[in-house]
């Protein structure tokens, strides 16, 4: 058990999670949530799911005074939900959070939220990689691309969130986003998330599809026809095609170094 700071960075915190017919996906989410942070207030968006998940989560923000669901009538898609969850959150910071991920302990949110008010540039910490025009990974250093904060589980300054384009429908929902964050200025920063958060992986995109509308495939196409071209015109003139590099998903560490990491941060028994 993580012992829980009297004045806690993520009092002005809110975790922001959308549900779409993935019951034991979005429990699992939330308990391991729960037991990290017991008091961190939470947003669900259920997306017009209209089955057993819209009946668990109307219970649980019966039982739990620090839940607030709001419920959509016909499914949004991630992006546009993710927007009205954070338009509904009323502090600074939101921590983004996908439903098919699992909280590993508590204790990691808060050097997160710290990190706002060491750099009043920074915008959102997270897994950091890269989208190129389309929405998807750059093969080439060569093409237009940005910074890219993966928001299966990121922290965002809100206030900053509210002057920039909003996450939307889309393969990448936050790009456009993460772009006006880079042309503004902003910082992104990369974490090791995934030492925290185990990310299942397209739970709802495997069970429902991404609902992809005719501008969103063409937009996928059109970035296979790029990639295409530019794999072709590498190998014509004997060019090697070198994607910018990554930063570490993890740490590395093993699970002795990171039992002690958590027993320190813990605290007496």
């Amino acid at each position: 058990m993580h012992r829980v700071r009297p004045t806690d960075a993520t009092d002005n915190l809110t975790a922001v999670v959308v549900n779409f017919r993935t019951l034991d996906a979005t429990q699992t989410c939330l308990a391991t949530l729960r037991a990290a942070y017991p008091t961190l207030r939470t947003v669900v968006v259920d997306n017009g799911s209209a089955d057993q998940s819209t009946a668990y989560l109307r219970e649980l923000e019966t039982a739990d005074e620090r839940v607030h669901a709001i419920f959509n009538d016909e499914n949004l898609f991630h992006g546009p939900a993710l927007d009205q969850g954070i338009r509904a959150a009323r502090t600074d910071f939101v921590f983004v959070l996908d439903s098919d991920c699992e909280i590993l302990h508590g204790g990691f949110l808060e050097p997160l939220v710290d990190a706002f008010s060491e750099d009043p540039l920074l915008y959102a910490i997270g897994k950091r990689g890269y989208a190129n025009r389309y929405g998807y990974g750059p093969i080439s250093e060569r093409e237009r691309w940005t910074y890219y904060v993966h928001p299966f589980a990121a922290v965002i300054d809100r206030r900053k969130y509210l002057t920039l384009p909003p996450f939307v429908h889309h393969g990448a929902p936050a790009y456009r986003n993460m772009w006006g964050a880079t042309k503004a200025g902003y910082n992104l920063r990369h974490v090791t998330i995934e030492d925290h958060v185990a990310h299942h992986g397209r739970t709802t995109a495997t069970a429902h599809g991404y609902g992809y509308d005719r501008r969103l495939r063409l937009q996928a196409r059109a970035s296979g026809i790029d990639h295409r071209i530019r794999r072709l015109v590498a190998r014509l003139t004997g060019r090697e095609l070198t994607p910018p590099p990554l930063p570490p998903a993890r740490t590395g560490e093993g699970p002795e170094v990171r039992g002690a990491r958590e027993a320190r941060a813990a605290g007496p028994p």
